[in-house]
């Protein structure tokens, strides 16, 4: 039994006898020899076994599933052999009656196919008229006419094109010209159609529709870079006046912030107009500490949007500048002044290190062990009142006072138990320092009363801080210590006053007014629970 070999041939996978492969490869080799060097050779050697493999395919079934040695001489005969052709471009004697012959009796012999190297639309008509050897413009003008005249010319067209298959390799082209199917024509045929490209090529510039192409392309892209070009202009004209129009009302909003507490964009901060935010820091800090301060924010803030303004400028009108030293110039400003912003706020939080307290106590005398709480009037109760809130147990205020600004703190209220008979009021001041001491002194300086009638307790709304003292969280605790056995009515002016109160019936504090409570000795339970 002979040995089969499987090879692949354009894409197509045969089995084929040891010997017959020796021979295929044989004449494969010589035809590579023959093409080696010259123009389209991969083309050529493509065509010429694509041609191979469909003679092949008709070889093969399933009967016989290997090739042998006769299917490939045949093969070798109908294509011919390599010494047989004479060089095209040497043109040398005519081509042997060997590599003329075409297999079983198909020379010659035309099939329909659309030219895809003389279309207009899908290459029908070329392919129809190669096919019956007239002018593809006649069946043009044919089609045309049926389309005029009865509307179907569209119609068969695009069936036709459906229906008739492209000629894509060189066989199919052979075979829509009736030309054998051999080497020579293939070779010729490649040949024509590579010198064709190649001429075309060397051609196109010195043509005149070149010319006029190049003329008019240059011409349509001059015009659309000038209108590219114009467009951007605009956009950068318009993105520049917005980034200035930003960066001006930024500008404006944030100086007359934190000057004068109000700006013609925001409105006002507060209503004083006659204060700005260095005398408001003042309370706080130092006022020398607050106008550099005050300085280093506007100079963090606005050292940005001056460059967005710089920027928007040099978008709207393109100048040479020293954009480098401007650029460093400003960053270095700007780290100075975060910089001192930083030593300020180290500064400031140092005094705020150590904390004191101080308790001031003093008996009272309950008539009938009965007490009336309530908070007075405020005397600083003005609408422009501004308050803020410091994550502290209450508000912080500020007030106007004459022509000067207070703080104002809000005191908190509670209630507790006392083992003696009397009862007493105990204020507990708390204030913050850079050491102890100075913590002590501060809340020594807190200002608080309180006014006590008979059965009647009037607290102060507000504590006040020593005169020409800086916030340094300064707190009032008023703490009431009555026996067991004492009334308490709680008026509705305690609600906002009241903190953690503790109660036998867990009654929020701030719902604790409005009623009387009674100490027991577990605690304030309230005095009227039995006829609700």
């Amino acid at each position: 039994m002979k040995k089969t070999i499987k090879i692949n041939i354009s894409g197509f996978v045969f089995h084929i006898d040891e010997d017959a492969y020796d021979r295929l490869s044989a004449y494969l080799d010589k035809l590579s020899m023959r093409y080696r060097g010259t123009d389209g050779e991969q083309e050529i050697l493509a065509d010429i076994e694509a041609r191979i493999a469909e003679i092949f395919q008709t070889r093969t079934s399933a009967d016989k599933e290997s090739l042998n040695l006769a299917d490939v001489d045949e093969v070798v005969g109908i294509l011919g052999e390599p010494e047989e052709f004479a060089d095209v471009e040497e043109g040398e004697a005519e081509k042997s009656e060997s590599s003329q012959r075409s297999y079983s009796g198909q020379g010659g012999r035309r099939r329909l196919y659309r030219d895809p190297n003389n279309k207009v639309i899908g290459g029908v008509c070329g392919g129809i008229g190669e096919y019956f050897g007239i002018d593809p413009v006649i069946m043009r003008v044919l089609f045309v006419v049926f389309f005029l005249l009865w509307g179907t010319g569209l119609l068969i067209y695009i069936l036709l094109w459906i229906a008739i298959p492209e000629a894509r390799t060189t066989a199919e082209k052979l075979e829509m010209s009736g030309k054998d199917i051999n080497v020579d024509n293939i070779e010729k045929s490649i040949r024509k159609e590579y010198d064709s490209v190649k001429d075309n090529l060397k051609n196109i510039p010195n043509s005149a529709a070149y010319k006029r192409t190049r003329s008019g392309v240059n011409t349509v892209g001059r015009g659309i870079g000038q209108v590219i070009i114009t467009f951007l202009k605009v956009i950068g004209i318009i993105i520049g006046g917005s980034l200035v129009l930003a960066g001006v009302v930024a500008l404006v909003a944030i100086i007359g912030t934190l000057i004068a507490g109000q700006t013609w964009l925001m409105g006002d901060l507060w209503e004083w107009q006659q204060y700005g935010l260095p005398e408001m820091l003042s309370l706080f800090v130092d006022e020398s500490v607050a106008i550099l301060g005050i300085i280093c924010i506007i100079l963090v803030i606005a050292l940005p949007v001056l460059g967005l303004i710089y920027g928007g400028i040099k978008l709207m009108f393109p100048f040479r500048a020293n954009d480098r030293a401007i650029g460093f110039s400003g960053f270095g400003i700007w780290i100075v002044a975060v910089v001192l912003l930083a030593i300020f706020a180290a500064s400031e939080a140092i005094k705020y290190n150590d904390y004191d307290r101080i308790t001031q106590t003093e008996s009272i005398d309950m008539p009938e062990k009965n007490l009336y709480l309530m908070v007075a009037e405020s005397e600083y109760n003005y609408p422009n009142k501004l308050e803020l809130d410091f994550g502290y147990r209450h508000e912080l205020s500020i007030a106007e006072q004459g022509k000067d600004l207070i703080i104002l703190g809000m005191p908190t209220l509670d209630i507790v138990q006392h083992d003696d008979e009397e009862a007493e009021i105990s204020i507990r001041k708390e204030a913050r320092g850079v050491n102890a001491n100075v913590a002590q002194k501060y809340a020594e300086a807190i200002q608080y009363n309180y006014t006590i009638q008979d059965s009647l307790l009037i607290i102060d709304p507000w504590f006040r801080l020593g005169d020409e003292e800086k916030w340094r969280d300064q707190q009032v605790e008023f703490i009431i210590r009555i026996p067991v056995g004492y009334r308490v009515f709680l008026d509705e002016s305690t609600r906002d006053y009241l903190y953690r109160v503790d109660n036998q019936d867990n009654v929020w504090s701030k719902r604790m007014v409005g009623q009387s409570w009674i100490m027991e000795e577990d605690g304030l339970t309230r005095a009227d629970k039995e006829t609700d």
